[in-house]
């Protein structure tokens, strides 16, 4: 996929988890991402004790 239509998939689609494929809201990945607002754990799949240490920012 370019990068031209990840850009318009993102501003178009409901973010999701990269781990689980869960959606997520866009407040989630700005608080819980990475710097592109990423996510790779959520709620459904990762517990928030490890969520608020950073999980949610690596692969």
């Amino acid at each position: 996929m370019g990068v031209m239509q990840e850009i318009q998939q993102r501003s178009t689609s409901r973010p999701r988890c990269r781990n689980c494929g869960s959606p997520v809201s866009r407040r989630f990945c700005r608080v819980f991402g990475d710097n592109q607002d990423d996510v790779y754990g959520c709620m459904d799949c990762t517990s928030m004790r490890k969520l608020t240490k950073g999980a949610a920012t690596s692969k």
